[in-house]
This record gives C-alpha cells, sequence and structure tokens, in this order.
C-alpha cells in the first residue's frame, strides 16, 4: 500500500489530467467547427536534432494569444524481447513561445491522437475535395 502523501500526489494528477483532457477535447470541437485554424508547419529545429526519432508532421495554430503545436514522430527502439529495431509513433501537443520554442509539453492523456486526426483532416481540406467532387456533373 502506499502512502498517504503518495495517493494524495496519485489523485492530484488524475485531477490535473482530468482538466487536459477537458482542455484536449475542447481544442478538437474548435477545430472540427472551424474556430481554430491549424497550418502545416516546419517543425521548429530543436526538434529535428534528435537522433532516435524521426519527425514526420508539425501543426501549429494560435489560440487565445498562445502558439499551440502538435506534431508526430517516429520513435526507433529496440524490442527487449526479440533485440529487433522497431519504430514507434508518438504523437505530442505543447504550448511554444513567440518564436516556437517549445514551452510546455502536455501529458500522454486521452483525446490527443482524436485532434491529430481533426486537425489533418482540417489542414488537407477534406471537406472542400468531397463537396468539390460531389458537385462536379459525369
Amino acid at each position: 500500500m502506499g502512502s498517504l502523501a503518495s495517493k494524495v500526489r496519485d489523485f492530484e494528477v488524475a485531477e490535473q489530467n482530468k482538466k487536459y483532457i477537458e482542455a484536449i477535447s475542447k481544442f478538437n470541437r474548435l477545430t472540427q467547427s472551424g474556430k481554430i485554424k491549424w497550418e502545416r508547419r516546419h517543425p521548429p529545429e530543436h526538434l529535428t536534432k534528435g537522433s532516435d526519432y524521426t519527425m514526420v508532421d508539425f501543426y501549429g495554430t494560435n489560440y487565445q494569444g498562445q502558439n499551440l503545436g502538435l506534431y508526430l514522430y517516429k520513435v526507433r527502439a529496440i524490442d527487449p524481447q526479440t533485440g529487433q529495431l522497431y519504430g514507434a509513433e508518438k504523437i505530442k501537443l505543447a504550448l511554444f513561445d513567440k518564436i516556437w520554442n517549445e514551452s510546455w509539453l502536455f501529458p500522454d492523456v486521452s483525446g490527443i491522437d482524436d485532434l491529430y486526426h481533426s486537425v489533418k483532416y482540417q489542414v488537407a481540406d477534406v471537406d472542400g475535395f468531397i463537396d468539390s467532387v460531389l458537385s462536379v456533373n459525369d
């Protein structure tokens, strides 16, 4: 059994994570409704320097005066059971300063993957393309 202090800390972390999940869910709703517009950007240089990962996508927006970045990268790792090299994809959401230096990284909580897919959908203008295809007479 954990100590009382440990249980309190776990409770506080869970409560904080709940707030992050709510915020990410709101970002997703605002993205889907078009109230937050994202753009594909070149990732900040400091995010491209790692040797154990490869940056795949980087999207940015400014919401209420704060830069947000959402990015997908592939991590190279070795499976401890097989010794095989593999790549795992990770999605991160972070706050960035005015010159796009990462200032804070959201913890890995639910909803970030959904936000990423909504952002990709928006930036690719899937709705616009489908509407265009359907409006053309054969």
